[in-house]
């Protein structure tokens, strides 16, 4: 888990730059930016990412599963 809020400080970013060429899948629970920094560095080390907005879709249809259930 590596917290990064706005990749601005060089040591973060040489750091995180060090984790993403070994390729990671990238969860980032922000969801309210399109192509924040985190999401483009992605892209340059081409890592697989899911941002915070397909989370929290999946997040409420499951807890609308799970609510049904508890009212049958």
């Amino acid at each position: 888990t590596l917290p990064v809020h706005t990749l601005q400080d060089q040591t973060i970013i040489t750091y995180l730059e060090k984790i993403l060429m070994q390729k990671p899948f990238v969860f980032d629970v922000n969801y309210q930016q399109a192509n924040n920094n985190l999401q483009t560095f992605c892209r340059q080390y081409n890592c697989q990412y899911l941002d915070g907005l397909a989370m929290f879709i999946q997040q409420a249809l499951l807890q609308q599963q799970i609510w049904q259930k508890d009212l049958s």
